[in-house]
């Protein structure tokens, strides 16, 4: 993923087929618009593929829109049965054990006076609400199958793979984006 890139604008539509529906989001035209915030936070090697550890923020929620707007741009989440080829989801089972997604962090802001009416532009009477979990074990052993193609992706790494230092909330604009490293060199992205 090109550390450059910070947003994916794209419309998901996504059929309706009733309660348990499995089919695939699209990008067309007549979907919904939906946006993307992307920061590169590492880059790793694997098997001599190089991919990216990201931070998504959604600026909308549309069904697999994480899953879909990295896979539009070429991109699919690891271990992705759905939105990536099936010899990419085949080899990506080998070493991790299901989709590399995670939300770490749930954040919104509510009332303090439940069932009373409160203007939006009054921050005053609104509560941050939020709730944190670190990677899963699972994920993080993922993680630690890959190598780290750069010093600034290894130092930023670290604290994910072992798991240690996420037990508090960290905002969006805390996360800092990799400005560069050779993965993108290397593959001219």
């Amino acid at each position: 993923f090109p550390a450059q890139r910070s947003l994916v604008e794209a419309r998901v539509y996504w059929c309706d087929n009733g309660p348990v529906s499995f089919e695939p989001s699209q990008v067309l035209p007549l979907g919904r618009p939906a946006r993307t915030l992307l920061k590169v936070l590492a880059h790793v090697w694997r098997v001599g593929q190089v991919l990216s550890f990201l931070a998504v923020r959604l600026a909308t929620g549309r069904r697999h829109q994480i899953r879909l707007h990295t896979a539009h741009v070429g991109h699919p989440t690891v271990c992705d049965g759905k939105y990536s080829a099936a010899a990419t989801f085949s080899e990506d089972s080998t070493w991790c054990p299901r989709n590399f997604l995670h939300r770490y962090r749930l954040a919104f802001f509510s009332s303090e006076q439940a069932g009373e009416h409160v203007l939006e532009n009054e921050a005053n009477l609104e509560t941050l609400q939020e709730a944190v979990e670190p990677l899963p074990a699972d994920l993080r052993r993922a993680l630690r199958a890959t190598e780290a193609v750069d010093g600034a992706s290894a130092a930023a790494l670290a604290d994910w793979r072992s798991g240690h230092r996420w037990h508090r909330p960290m905002a969006w604009h805390h996360f800092s984006a990799l400005r560069c490293c050779r993965a993108e060199a290397a593959t001219g992205g």
